[in-house]
Formats: structure tokens, C-alpha cells, sequence
């Protein structure tokens, strides 16, 4: 067996990414301006880059980061997929 671990702060930034909204547009519009880059996460990876660009575009990344309801909206509601997103929760 082989364990691969991943940075906390990569993984928090990953989370943040996968929940975001169209908000983040701006925070990875400056993040990358300020020379971050998604090029192998580990060998480029500048945490603090992403914090100041947070900080830029007054964006929480904690407010991505809580809990979900999951009968709440969701981002792609308006997309229609073919099927409901309560078929999601069975």
C-alpha cells in the first residue's frame, strides 16, 4: 500500500475552487496576476498568494468551506441535467 498525503492549504484551496461561485473569478483573476500558477500543485504552490488574493476581493474562503444543506440550492440548479437533484439524494 502506498499513502499520498496532500498540503492542508492545497487541499482547503481545492475545496474552496470546487464549491465556489462566479466571486472566485476575481480572486483567481489576481492570484494568478500575482504569479500563481495551477502547475503541479507542489512544486509551485504559493499559499499566500491565494490569502492575499482573498483578501484583494474581500472574499471568506471560509464562507465555501461550511456545511451544505443538501435539499438547499445548489450552483448548476439552473442547468437542467435530465433528472431532479432530489434524485441526487437517494
Amino acid at each position: 500500500m502506498r499513502l499520498r498525503f496532500h498540503d492542508a492549504a492545497e487541499s482547503m484551496l481545492e475545496a474552496v475552487l470546487a464549491r465556489g461561485d462566479r466571486r472566485l473569478g476575481a480572486v483567481i483573476s489576481s492570484a494568478f496576476h500575482a504569479g500563481a500558477k495551477f502547475d503541479a500543485w507542489d512544486n509551485h504552490f504559493n499559499f499566500s498568494l491565494w490569502q492575499r488574493a482573498f483578501e484583494m476581493n474581500s472574499v471568506d474562503q471560509e464562507d465555501y468551506l461550511k456545511a451544505k444543506n443538501p435539499a438547499g440550492p445548489t450552483c448548476w440548479d439552473f442547468i437542467d441535467m435530465g433528472f431532479t437533484c432530489e434524485a441526487l439524494h437517494k
